[in-house]
């Protein structure tokens, strides 16, 4: 059992790891080859074919919407699994289309980390590779809010527009999703909540702290200190053995003891219910 001034820094080298680890959360598996269109008319439908051209390096202005259309069919090795579109291409928010129907959408209104809210959308459940897919996206561009002084040469109305609302179209990358890391994430986030919301003196709180200090022995805390496998291996390292484990799935990842106070699992079961897959992911 460590002091509190211990709990304290190896909660927030655990909670820095969040952030380290997320990018490693979708990993790229190929680029969507597109093309661009832009316009301000607001659109009920993904355009026809002829209104797309060749892709540009700049996109954007006040009020300005950029549609991206491409055809992707997956390769064999993707057979089965399910796919992820993440664009890196600015704007404000944008809406997934595919087959011409609405599938999720995208915000970078809300900055998380190094991208927005929702910067991965799910592309299909089970890729088919004799099946292929149109895929467009209709990125909007943002717009100005007068506030003080809204003509001043550097306000929301001046001539600023033109660079504040424009962005530089880099890919659009097809991920999948490495499980393992999208695991560790959600369940060491859950951990973390319940040490900074349980009563500090609660037996409760002392065995997410236990669990927490084992997570962190076993832990590389940076990906590239290590190789890929040594680092994979390390998030596997903390989970409980199956022939000791309880059958609540929290307990099974962590190692929460069996002996853990009555009602722990209710405080995980709610948590648990977020693992279901869902269309947008944003872990």
């Amino acid at each position: 059992m460590l002091n509190p001034q211990q709990n304290k820094k190896l909660l927030q080298k655990l909670s820095h790891c969040l952030e380290v680890f997320e990018p490693y959360l979708f990993e790229p598996q190929g680029k969507l080859d597109y093309r661009m269109f832009e316009t301000r008319e607001h659109l009920r439908a993904v355009p026809p074919d002829e209104c797309f051209h060749a892709p540009v390096p700049h996109w954007g202005g006040p009020w300005q919407t950029c549609w991206f259309k491409g055809r992707y069919q997956p390769s064999e090795q993707l057979a089965g699994r399910a796919l992820y579109l993440m664009p890196r291409v600015g704007g404000y928010e944008a809406m997934l289309w595919v087959d011409g129907m609405p599938k999720g959408t995208f915000a970078t209104k809300i900055v998380v980390t190094r991208h927005g809210n929702h910067y991965c959308d799910m592309l299909c459940a089970q890729a088919d590779p004799a099946r292929s897919m149109d895929v467009a996206l209709e990125f909007y561009a943002g717009h100005p809010v007068p506030g003080r002084a809204p003509f001043e040469p550097d306000g929301p109305l001046g001539r600023e527009d033109a660079e504040a609302f424009s962005f530089q179209a880099q890919d659009i990358l097809i991920c999948t999703k490495n499980q393992l890391v999208a695991d560790f994430l959600f369940d060491l986030r859950v951990l973390l909540q319940l040490a900074e919301m349980l009563d500090e003196n609660s037996f409760r709180r002392a065995g997410v702290l236990n669990t927490l200090a084992q997570v962190h022995r076993t832990l590389y805390l940076s990906p590239q200190a290590v190789d890929r496998e040594t680092w994979l291996e390390s998030l596997r390292a903390p989970r409980w053995p199956a022939a000791t484990a309880t059958a609540h799935p929290a307990r099974l990842c962590w190692g929460i003891p069996t002996w853990t106070p009555p009602g722990f699992g209710q405080l995980l079961r709610p948590c648990e219910k977020m693992r279901a897959p869902s269309q947008t992911s944003s872990v």
